[in-house]
Parts: structure tokens; sequence; C-alpha cells
């Protein structure tokens, strides 16, 4: 048989509570008395006996006031000028830490926690992790591609997204460790926390090239060793996955990063040769490349901790996690590109994280 959990007694209940403590006190009512009639009803059946007794001793003393006695409160922790003292101490060199600053300042630490959050809203943070800093031309750029893209979509909608075909390569490793976040686990309090070795990536990889639309995969492409990618073999699996689009290939829009590979002569002209148009893009931005910001991520992500004896068993197991993708997946990534298109131009050109 299971118990039910008392509520948790609201403002207004407490002060009906004491209300009827101090109506009982007044009628000569004893603790004991006052407790079992209050438990007689609904709403306070599950008083302590604790709180009865407290409240009919302070009305019993002659105290009338329903409300809990005011408080003193935290004390006055530094003057003014102290404070701008640990204030300028920080601005001075904000990596200090707030042992140091306490030490500097003669302050105990808790003290200067409170100063610089409460008084001043201040936070430690860590610096992001970004490609590249970005130039003022770089920003610019990245704007006018953003518009650009946001400008078409609002002309052309989901058909011109359904025209766009994203390309990238990435390695593959045989082995590729968890992060330390993959590895994380849930333990109870006072159980030790889990330990792992530190583990490098294989040497044993493999390039693979990726060509992905809104509705789905399109091939995969596990390049072999010393040869190029011929964007050949993309025609032939447009007609094999994509007939309809392959019935013109002229409306095909191409996406790719600028990696030197992709802006070389010899593969700008056979893009050329095949009759597919390019789509722009800004130079340093993986945020904005659907393979780098969520293709990539998530199927590196399925095979990470997994050990693949050669490059074989990898390739089975990358078409495996590519084939068990449904296109509502894809089509997301993209309505996230496009998002990530409108939050680059609040962000005035600067990266996107999300």
């Amino acid at each position: 048989m299971s118990l039910k959990t008392p509520e948790k007694a609201t403002s207004a209940d407490r002060m009906e509570q004491r209300a009827i403590i101090k109506f009982c006190v007044d009628s000569g009512k004893t603790p004991i008395e006052t407790k079992q009639m209050m438990e007689n009803t609904k709403r306070h059946r599950h008083i302590s006996r604790s709180l009865v007794y407290k409240w009919h001793k302070r009305f019993s003393d002659g105290v009338c006031d329903l409300k809990d006695a005011e408080r003193s409160g935290r004390p006055l922790l530094c003057d003014d000028i102290t404070k701008s003292r640990i204030h300028d101490i920080v601005m001075k060199d904000r990596r200090l830490t707030l042992r140091e600053v306490a030490s500097i300042s003669d302050v105990s630490k808790s003290s200067v926690f409170i100063i610089l959050t409460e008084d001043f809203c201040m936070s430690r943070v860590c610096a992001r992790w970004v490609p590249r800093l970005l130039s003022d031309e770089h920003k610019k750029r990245r704007m006018q591609t953003s518009k650009a893209f946001i400008q078409n979509f609002k002309r052309g909608g989901e058909k011109w997204l359904d025209r766009i075909i994203t390309t990238d390569e990435t390695w593959l490793h045989h082995f590729d460790p968890k992060t330390k976040t993959e590895s994380s686990i849930w333990k109870h309090r006072g159980s030790p926390a889990p330990k792992k070795a530190k583990v490098a990536k294989s040497v044993g990889k493999q390039m693979y090239i990726f060509f992905a639309d809104r509705h789905g995969m399109i091939l995969v492409h596990a390049v072999p060793s010393g040869q190029t990618v011929l964007r050949r073999d993309l025609v032939k699996a447009i007609k094999k996955t994509r007939p309809a689009m392959a019935v013109d290939l002229g409306n095909i829009i191409l996406h790719q990063d600028n990696a030197p590979a992709h802006m070389a002569a010899s593969t700008c002209l056979e893009i050329e040769l095949l009759g597919f148009n390019l789509l722009d893009h800004p130079p340093y931005s993986p945020d904005l490349a659907p393979m780098d910001f969520a293709i990539f991520p998530f199927i590196k992500s399925q095979l990470r901790g997994v050990r693949f004896e050669n490059s074989d068993e990898l390739k089975y197991a990358t078409r495996t996690i590519v084939s068990k993708i449904d296109s509502k997946w894809y089509s997301d990534v993209f309505d996230s590109w496009l998002r990530r298109c409108e939050k680059c131009l609040q962000c005035k050109g600067d990266y996107v994280e999300k």
C-alpha cells in the first residue's frame, strides 16, 4: 500500500493554521487538544506537532501577530570603496581567480564572489573556440551570403531548397574513442567516479565523400588512396536515387565549402561541364555548412567507440548508419541551415553556435 505524500503548505495555509491555533489558545485549549482538533479537518490533518506547540507557546506568551518575526538579514559585506577596489582589480586582469582577488583585496573569498556576481552582475566564462577570428571583411561576406540564401528561399520556397545538393569530404578512422562527455554516466552520491584512459585515434583511416539533399543521402563514396573524387559519380547516383532531378541537371545547385580541392581550377571546370550551378559559401564558415554542423557530427558520433578491423567493416557500418536516417532528419537539417543564416545576420556576421 502506497502512502500519499502530504502537500506542501502554501503561505495562505500557514496563515490560516496560525489563526486556528490562536483561536484555540484564546479558547483555553491545550496544545494536544489543538492538534487533535486540526487533525479532524481535511485541510490541516497533516499539520506537524512541533508547529502546533511552537505557535501555541508564542500566542500564550502574548504574541498576536500571525506573521513570522522579521529577520536581520545578511550583514553588510563591504563598503562601496572596497567593492570598487575589487571591481578595479578584476578589470585589470580578468583571468584572476577568486582566491587571488581575495588575497589582493584582503576580503574573504565568499564575499568577493557575492560582490562580483550580485553587485556587479559578473560571471566567469571560458573562451569559445572558433575556427578563425573573423575579420570585418569575412563577417561582411558571411552576411552577404546568408542574406542571398534567405532571399532565394523567399522567392523559391521549398522548391528552391529541393534543388540544392550539399557535399563535403571527411576522414573516418578505424577507431575513434568516445569523448569525455559521451562517456559520462549517472552515479549515486558517494560512489566512486569512473575512470577513462586517454586513447588516441587509430592510424588507419579512410576518406569519404558525402552528397545529400533535403530528402536524404544521395551518395556515400569511399575515396581510394591516391585518387581524386570525380563528380561524375554523382550523376549516376542522381539518376538512380533522384530520377526527377536527373531530368534537368542544369537545375541542380551544388553546395560545397571553400576547401582548396573544391576551389581548384580542375574541379570548377568539371562542375561547369556537368552543368551544375554553384551555391556561394563564405570562407571559414563550417557553421553554415550542413555537412559540418549536422551530418558529419552525427555519423561520427555513431561510429565513435567502435573498433573496425579494416576499411570494409568501416564502409559497411557507415552505410548502415546512413541508411537508417529518415528523410525528415535531413529536412530538419536544411531548416536549421536557414535559421543559421538568419542568426548570422542577427550576429552581424559572427559565428553561430546553434
